[in-house]
């Protein structure tokens, strides 16, 4: 018995004072490496043939530091900032990593049926609690897990889309592109009314997002041909009192033909008003056009009256009458005028009981001054 104590003692002495160099195999009797883990038959494997390492539901409250530096664990669930999986401890970043590369698969229920629950999302945008996210099903989400349409965009604040080029003329185009047809290999030309693309706004109903409260809309304006695309812009807004954009029709439409039209949806015109127009900066007084087409306030009217063949004034206003000869009168402004281009309106009144007469006569303005104008009648 001694003996035996005596060679126990001096085999683990000597194993102790040796360098440990072992390899340690797992079901199989030839490792390859310091854990070499075999499965009995890697072509019909059973469910437990794998590896678990350490299961966590929260990572720890306290980081570990250099000496855990690429330790494994694996996340249960999806907590702030980190997906269900496999993680490591990185500790030039201080921070858990998501094992598999920068994107991950995922499961998300989303809120539309036709659009897949599976997902890959960016891990590093994930920490930074701003999802990246693609659909098995093909949308894509910026900011959000749950995209409601093909390409969602979903951040608070500042939100905005810019699109950047350089060297014009080739300068960046949102472009619509759609056809007729029942797929994209079996397409079609459009037909009068069909859409083309529009640019929408929707906002909050308190509760949910609203349908439709402001568009523009791009449509056939009849039907298209080989080399015969003409085309109209729609546009239309919300009303006070109303809950979408379609509930008066559309505000503005823009035709093929080049006619504009405010509230009606089919212009005659080019410019096809349905309702009041105002015209700022013009003062009071008619409306009236110059020979290239500009509006300007025409002038007021500061005489008129009617002049009998003796010569007298019947109910004159703005000015007086005299005779300066045989059919010869002179109109005087009761003010003077500020030029002397102003506008004479002359009407001749035919006589029925005034006996013989003679009606050949014409009626003409001369001498137009900033105080009086002259009108002759001949001697008749």
């Amino acid at each position: 018995m001694k003996f035996l104590s005596i060679s126990l003692i001096l085999c683990i002495s000597y194993f102790s004072a040796l360098p440990l160099m072992a390899q340690v195999g797992i079901n199989t009797q030839n490792p390859a490496g310091l854990l070499d883990i075999a499965v009995s038959d890697p072509f019909n494997p059973t469910p437990t043939d794998g590896l678990l390492i350490p299961k966590l539901e929260v990572f720890p409250a306290v980081d570990p530091d250099s000496a855990q530096d690429g330790m494994l664990v694996f996340l249960n669930n999806d907590i702030s900032g980190y997906k269900k999986g496999i993680h490591f401890w990185d500790d030039d970043l201080k921070q858990w990593v998501g094992y598999g590369g920068e994107w991950n698969d995922g499961i998300v229920t989303q809120g539309r049926g036709d659009f897949s629950n599976n997902l890959v999302y960016a891990r590093q945008a994930g920490i930074n609690e701003a999802d990246v996210v693609i659909l098995d099903s093909g949308q894509f989400g910026i900011g959000t897990d749950t995209p409601e349409e093909s390409l969602e965009l979903k951040f608070p604040g500042d939100n905005d889309l810019q699109i950047s080029s350089v060297s014009p003329p080739n300068a960046p185009n949102l472009i619509f592109y759609t056809t007729g047809g029942s797929s994209f290999t079996n397409r079609d030309l459009l037909v009068d009314n069909d859409d083309i693309g529009y640019i929408t706004g929707k906002a909050w109903s308190g509760s949910s997002k609203t349908s439709d409260v402001s568009n523009m809309k791009m449509m056939a304006d009849g039907n298209h041909s080989s080399n015969n695309y003409p085309t109209k812009i729609q546009f239309s807004v919300t009303a006070p009192g109303d809950n979408t954009d379609s509930s008066s029709g559309m505000e503005m439409t823009i035709r093929a033909t080049g006619d504009v039209g405010i509230g009606t949806e089919d212009p005659t015109q080019k410019l096809d008003v349905a309702g009041s127009v105002r015209i700022r900066d013009l003062g009071a007084g008619a409306v009236v056009s110059d020979t290239n087409g500009n509006l300007s306030i025409g002038p007021t009217t500061v005489a008129a009256g009617k002049v009998s063949a003796a010569g007298s004034a019947i109910k004159i206003t703005g000015a007086t009458v005299s005779n300066t000869g045989v059919g010869s009168y002179r109109v005087t402004f009761d003010s003077a005028r500020a030029h002397s281009d102003y506008i004479i309106q002359l009407t001749i009144v035919r006589c029925n009981s005034c006996g013989a007469s003679d009606d050949s006569f014409t009626v003409y303005y001369t001498n137009p001054t900033l105080t009086h104008f002259d009108v002759h009648t001949g001697s008749n």
